[in-house]
């Protein structure tokens, strides 16, 4: 999530900051849209069996 910028991430014991950040996080339709972008072009980049499959048939067939 951070990495991504795809959301926020807290520790359980900041109840505080979580309910600054949420009540952000729901009066801000760009920000959540940010998140989202973020989160989906994070996961295509990373996730993509057709781009993993591609890069682990080059490690096992390719690289000896």
């Amino acid at each position: 999530m951070e990495k991504a910028e795809a959301g926020l991430v807290f520790n359980k014991n900041e109840q505080q900051e979580i309910n600054k950040e949420l009540s952000k996080l729901i009066n801000n339709r760009d920000l959540r849209r940010y998140y989202g972008e973020n989160g989906n072009n994070f996961a295509r980049r990373h996730f993509n069996w057709q781009t993993n499959k591609t890069l682990l048939y080059k490690i096992i067939f390719e690289e000896e």
